[in-house]
């Protein structure tokens, strides 16, 4: 499998924790901007509030303090290398609501590498997730994607 390949199957773990999804996306979930591949997840930080106290899913980013997880993998578009030496920020906007901006923290899923992060997304609602993510001697990059949360 390519290195681009065990990301994406990182991501998809990510995002089906216990074989459950969060939500079904409105649109794609991967975007290449300026040579970088972004791919991301959404999911539902009450799937990580299951496991117990002392796992480490549990105590990401302060542990499971809002709605959802977003996760992110970056990879070099041309290489399908896992980029990990960056800073990635996402900028979640309901659709007329106020943004909410917050830095992913480096995080390990499945052995690989990824950027993630609480957010509050309640549903049903549609989205604005815009990535902005910073290289070391490479100019800011951004994707934008719109994701649908469904009614629960």
């Amino acid at each position: 499998m390519s290195r681009r390949g065990t990301g994406v199957t990182a991501v998809a773990l990510a995002v089906l924790f216990n074989g459950a999804l969060a939500a079904e996306p409105s649109r794609a979930q991967s975007q290449i901007v300026d040579g970088l591949d972004f791919h991301y997840g959404v999911v539902p930080a009450q799937l990580l509030r299951r496991y117990p106290g002392e796992n480490p899913e549990r105590k990401m980013h302060g542990g499971p303090n809002d709605t959802s997880h977003i996760v992110l993998a970056l990879f070099d578009a041309v290489t399908g290398e896992r980029i990990t030496s960056a800073r990635a920020r996402a900028i979640v906007t309901p659709l007329g609501g106020a943004a909410t901006s917050r830095r992913l923290e480096p995080m390990t899923i499945a052995g690989a590498a990824s950027f993630g992060n609480f957010f509050r997304l309640s549903g049903p609602d549609t989205y604005r997730i815009r990535f902005e993510v910073d290289r070391p001697g490479q100019p800011r990059t951004s994707a934008e994607f719109e994701y649908r949360m469904p009614a629960r």
